[in-house]
């Protein structure tokens, strides 16, 4: 069975690659041959809109269809204007709260509501199969459509949200807006103004890439600031599609979706319009929101995180008001989707009516601790099997109550933060090294030939990561700490060998017996310790899931390369740094008697042709006794030194980095 292409929100991912234009052309061709031809077309304010929106409305007309255009403008408007103009279906291209590379497509039907699963599923297999490929059955001449721009679309959305609050006016209110370089810049501050509200607005224009980047509901410093400096009575912060909406109290605290979800729902029931006295929620909320709508007398309903199954649930149970805690909220006498804009009006409507500040009104519940996980699987199905599994021995071996178990499946993306977060932890955790290992030997020199080694292991994992396309997550962060954490326990073991025996030790050549045999000593230890953890770790690679192959495979790069540079780099950088510049020529050279040996050969060529053959000798000698050198590597008793400091972990340390 293909795959399913539609996740918890539409189509998602990075523009022209995961989301391509053929993608889009082939969605906008299912949108006409599943909804119908009249689709009305939005998109928000990213760089890679108009792309894709060429791509889908060429497929919508390649069908035959009819794209109803209206520019950008919010999600909750395309889901307004289909039902007002009586199309056959909604299309906004959006990746909501995602960074400016990402984009999306998602469907509404002719009643404005995101379509079901089922549905999706049908268009997702279509879509993936050969009669979507190929282009031999489409219309031609007169068959095929063509696009209608939609006159005065956002003013439409805009008159319907003001016509929500029923007259009530808003003068005398202060309202901080963040727009986040989104869809909402042309919309909210403009219905504010014409309700009376004294608006300060940042980050209303855009330039397609600044969607979303530090700024909007994802990001409420910006607004917090403004709150505080303007004295607002409340700040709001919109995401890039503006189908959300997040609050900041006039002190500057974070108004979540629960929150909105309290006060609201306590209003409406006040005013005797909450239907069922129910409020439909996701298992994504506070517990602090359950225990305050029970306490409420309201029945609390959860549903699978996604204001369409949010939706789904109210229109079952006659409920007026759900949402999620991301500030997805629906108003069903209002709207049928998450709309930022009607939810802050409503709001705003209980501060006016009750005379309240929002501080005030925050108090109705208390916000509980609370630790989101997102797990990652590409089995969904053996996922909720596990889960079934796991929830009922929880229940029959701990007594827990099932109706407390919740967990739901999250789509995740992967942005340029998690990447530096990588960076500063393994540069964090050098420095930290670096000091500590500085601090325990009294040497600097110590401390910094192990960091150096430690780059050397980091420098060749990421190179593995390159050239093998392992993508960079969260697995990247806990591979690059756990390899210069493993590397660095060889290298102590090995300097605190170095260090015992460098009493009394002061010339170049007993500096250099000492590295040699210190590592000697320790390197049947450093191979054993390393081959049993790449055995652990190669069986997680062959039995583990794919999460835990992308953490293991590089890992395993990691023991070879630390291994190596434990024994191989460090000892003879420390011994480079220790004897000076002298000694460096030395390591890199063989013994002084071999060199004198050489010499006294190469004057004796010169003079008779036997001692080349004398010559060649000696080279076969010395192939040989490095053949034998790594024969002895894995002998378990080595009562004397294998090969010399200056000779072999000086020769292949030059090799190798310089």
């Amino acid at each position: 069975m293909p795959q399913n292409i539609f996740g918890t929100d539409g189509v998602r991912g990075v523009a022209n690659a995961d989301l391509s234009c053929d993608l889009a052309f082939r969605l906008g061709r299912a949108a006409t041959k599943f909804l119908g031809p009249d689709i009305c077309i939005g998109r928000d304010t990213r760089l890679s809109g108009t792309m894709l929106e060429s791509a889908l409305t060429a497929g919508i007309m390649a069908e035959g269809g009819r794209p109803h255009c209206c520019g950008v403008i919010p999600t909750p408007a395309v889901a307004l204007l289909t039902v007002q103009n009586e199309l056959d279906g909604g299309i906004v291209i959006s990746a909501s709260h995602n960074p400016p590379e990402f984009n999306g497509i998602k469907f509404f039907s002719r009643k404005g509501m995101k379509l079901p699963d089922a549905v999706e599923e049908e268009i997702s297999a279509w879509v993936m199969s050969e009669e979507a490929m190929a282009a031999d059955a489409l219309p031609t001449g007169a068959g095929v459509g063509h696009i209608i721009k939609m006159k005065d679309a956002r003013k439409a959305y805009v008159d319907h949200a003001i016509d929500t609050l029923d007259g009530l006016r808003l003068d005398g209110l202060v309202v901080a807006v963040d727009c986040g370089h989104g869809a909402s810049c042309q919309t909210t501050p403009a219905a504010l103004q014409r309700l009376g509200a004294t608006v300060h607005a940042i980050n209303t224009d855009y330039c397609g890439t600044d969607i979303n980047v530090e700024c909007g509901s994802t990001h409420l410093e910006p607004l917090r600031e403004l709150v505080l400096r303007t004295h607002a009575d409340i700040g709001l912060a919109h995401d890039g599609d503006a189908d959300r909406v997040l609050f900041v109290d006039s002190e500057g605290n974070e108004i979540d979706g629960d929150y909105i979800l309290a006060i609201c729902g306590s209003d409406l029931a006040a005013r005797g319009k909450l239907a069922n006295s129910e409020i439909v929620s996701t298992v994504m909320c506070n517990l602090g929101f359950s225990i305050a709508m029970k306490e409420q007398g309201f029945e609390m309903v959860q549903t699978a995180v996604g204001d369409r199954y949010v939706l789904e649930r109210m229109l079952e149970d006659g409920a007026v008001i759900g949402g999620e805690q991301s500030g997805h909220i629906i108003f069903l006498e209002h709207n049928t989707t998450g709309d930022g804009l009607v939810t802050a009006l409503q709001l705003l409507a209980v501060l006016k009516r009750t005379g309240r500040t929002l501080t005030d009104l925050a108090g109705i519940m208390k916000k509980y601790p609370q630790v989101l996980v997102n797990v990652h699987s590409d089995n969904k199905a053996g996922l909720d099997d596990k889960r079934e599994a796991l929830n009922k021995a929880m229940v029959d071996n701990f007594g827990v109550d099932e109706s407390q178990i919740t967990a739901e499946n999250i789509s995740s993306t992967v942005s340029n933060e998690m990447r530096r977060d990588a960076v500063i932890a393994v540069v964090i955790a050098t420095i930290c090294m670096l000091l500590y290992i500085w601090f325990r030997f009294k040497d600097i020199r110590f401390a910094t030939s192990a960091v150096l080694a430690l780059l050397h292991d980091v420098l060749v994992v990421v190179g593995f990561y390159a050239i093998a396309r392992i993508s960079v997550g969260n697995t990247f962060i806990a591979c690059m700490l756990t390899i210069v954490g493993y590397s660095i326990n060889a290298t102590i073991v090995i300097f605190d060998r170095i260090r015992e025996e460098m009493r009394g030790k002061t010339k170049s050549s007993d500096i250099a017996a000492v590295v040699n045999k210190s590592i000697t000593q320790t390197l049947t230890r450093s191979i054993y310790t390393s081959l049993t953890t790449f055995v652990m770790v190669a069986v997680l690679y062959v039995m583990g899931v794919s999460s835990i192959k992308e953490f293991a495979l590089p890992l395993m790069a990691g023991i070879v390369c630390g291994a190596y540079s434990s024994v191989c780099i460090t000892g003879a950088l420390w011994y480079v740094m220790k004897t000076g510049k002298n000694a460096k020529v030395q390591a890199a050279s063989v013994p002084a008697k071999q060199v004198e040996s050489v010499k006294t050969e190469s004057s004796e060529e010169s003079s008779s042709d036997g001692n080349v053959q004398k010559a060649a000798k000696s080279k076969t000698k010395r192939k040989k006794e490095k053949i034998n050198f790594v024969k002895r590597l894995f002998r378990t008793k080595m009562k004397r030194p294998v090969v010399k400091a200056e000779t072999f972990y000086g020769r292949f340390y030059s090799m190798v980095i310089f």
